[in-house]
């Protein structure tokens, strides 16, 4: 029997991302997303009993279930350092000397932005280049293969080199208003339907999803999706369950709200539109909405006392 699997970019960040703030042996949270003030109102895309915005990721019953997955890559051009800094043996980007940072720097931009750079090709704005991309693709094979070559720059298992590829769209004020590629595919409609299909479960297995963390409805009128964390012992004290409700844009990066909501609905049979969720917010910045997750969590913590929360039922 094949193995089943989804092969996502960069294949750790998942798990270091939901861990950054409980567990000090992983990863920071690396994602780049647009910074901006709060929500302007938009035309809803379909008449789904999900909508997202600022408030939160919204139904109008509650449930519970599990669910998390996503990863990202950037399009983000490296910024220039003065000469200056490079004195006194001080290090950037891993290099002491100005003229290997800046050199390194140059082509990392032509990589992404030249005439054959594989943002430009991907059909980027580079106006929005701060703007978060992901590359998703389910295949028959190794799960923790790529799915885009780092080193050729382009899809590994589609003919069309940038299919792979979902990358944020904003309408005319600048409010995130849907993931998708260039095809006009719907992220969360292509990972919902795979993750019904019963496509992903050995990526969800090894990662814990389901008794490391979860995702469930609150019992809040209309429901919001909460991010429950389970506890550990940190090597000192047993820091309990944590959980918090998700603010898109605010305390949790956009992608991994995104995805943890078609899993979501998913999990408690909540139909996906075929045109994708009715989103419209705007995003802080990178360090703030880690800034805000982490606080989130540790109000959980100082609130709820030592013992263990009630997580999803």
């Amino acid at each position: 029997m094949n193995t089943l699997v989804i092969a996502i970019i960069l294949g750790s960040l998942l798990v270091s991302s939901m861990f950054y703030f409980l567990i000090n042996a992983f990863k920071k949270l690396k994602i780049t997303i647009s910074p901006g003030p709060g929500p302007a109102p938009a035309p809803a895309p379909s008449n789904s009993v999900v909508t997202i915005n600022s408030d939160g990721i919204q139904i109008s019953k509650p449930s519970t279930t599990e669910g998390y997955i996503s990863e990202a890559l950037s399009c983000k051009k490296p910024k220039h350092v003065d000469r200056s800094e490079f004195e006194g043996g001080n290090m950037h980007g891993g290099f002491s000397d100005y003229e290997s940072f800046e050199a390194k720097r140059l082509n990392d931009i032509d990589e992404m932005w030249g005439e054959n750079g594989y943002c430009k090709l991907a059909g980027i704005d580079e106006e929005n280049e701060e703007g978060f991309i992901i590359g998703y693709q389910y295949h028959e094979g190794d799960f923790k293969q790529r799915v885009f070559d780092s080193d050729t720059k382009k899809c590994t298992f589609s003919q069309d080199p940038y299919a792979c590829l979902y990358k944020e769209v904003k309408d005319d004020d600048g409010n995130i208003i849907g993931v998708e590629n260039n095809e006009g595919k719907k992220l969360e409609v292509e990972f919902y339907n795979d993750y019904k299909a019963g496509k992903l479960q050995p990526f969800m297995d090894e990662i814990g999803m389901g008794t490391r963390m979860k995702f469930y409805w609150n019992d809040e009128e209309p429901s919001k999706l909460v991010f429950w964390q389970a506890g550990y012992h940190n090597g000192h004290e047993n820091v309990p369950a944590q959980e918090f409700v998700i603010k898109p844009g605010y305390n949790y990066p956009v992608l991994f709200m995104l995805l943890g909501t078609a899993m979501t609905m998913a999990d408690n049979g909540i139909d996906m539109p075929a045109n994708g969720l009715s989103i419209s917010f705007k995003s802080l910045s990178e360090d703030e909405i880690r800034r805000n997750m982490e606080n989130d969590l540790e109000n959980t913590r100082r609130h709820r006392g030592p013992g263990p929360g009630p997580g999803p039922a």
